[in-house]
């Protein structure tokens, strides 16, 4: 038999979860200006940035990687930065670089192709041959990034073609591409 856990024991581990409680509730309120931030900006969240400014130096969630880790990612930013030196609660780096666009239009690009998949009734595991009728630049946009476009969309082949007929339409901010599938 064993005995039952102290009253000490037990007060300790409410303290520790009302402590994450209100950690969480910090994240959540955090994440919830950012994505105002970002809202007001017309910057969607599949556009990744370089970082988050919070001015709140004596957060309880700055130590806590798995905290930051959850906002990184909420939030579709790079890096967290703790500064009192800013103006708002919450700033985020608006400028986009060549690299982070990139990244973006990846992103949109896959959503769209996800989204094709789903419409066409297909499970994710089945694999398809994507035929696809782009641009020079975005051709080549899709064949630097082809390995990440195989593997997220579920290609077993990427080809292009001059002209795809009965194709649909996949647009993202940098470009539009007419994209067919085959089993």
């Amino acid at each position: 038999m064993e005995e039952w856990a102290s009253a000490s024991l037990n007060e300790k581990l409410k303290n520790q979860n009302e402590k994450i409680l209100e950690e969480m509730d910090e994240v959540r309120r955090i994440v919830s200006l950012g994505l105002e931030v970002r809202a007001s900006a017309g910057i969607k969240v599949r556009q990744p940035l370089a970082s988050l400014k919070i001015k709140n130096q004596k957060s309880k969630i700055k130590s806590n990687e798995e905290f930051l880790k959850l906002i990184k990612e909420e939030l579709n930013v790079k890096d967290v930065i703790f500064d009192d030196k800013i103006s708002n609660e919450v700033e985020l780096d608006k400028e986009i670089s060549p690299k982070l666009k990139e990244e973006g239009d990846l992103r949109d690009l896959i959503r769209g192709l996800q989204d094709l998949r789903k419409k066409s009734g297909l499970s994710p595991s089945d694999k398809i041959v994507l035929r696809v009728q782009a641009e020079k630049q975005v051709r080549e946009f899709m064949e630097k990034f082809s390995n990440e476009i195989k593997k997220s969309a579920g290609l077993e082949k990427l080809a292009f073609n001059a002209i795809v007929e009965d194709g649909q339409e996949i647009s993202t901010d940098g470009f539009v591409i007419k994209a067919k599938i085959e089993a």
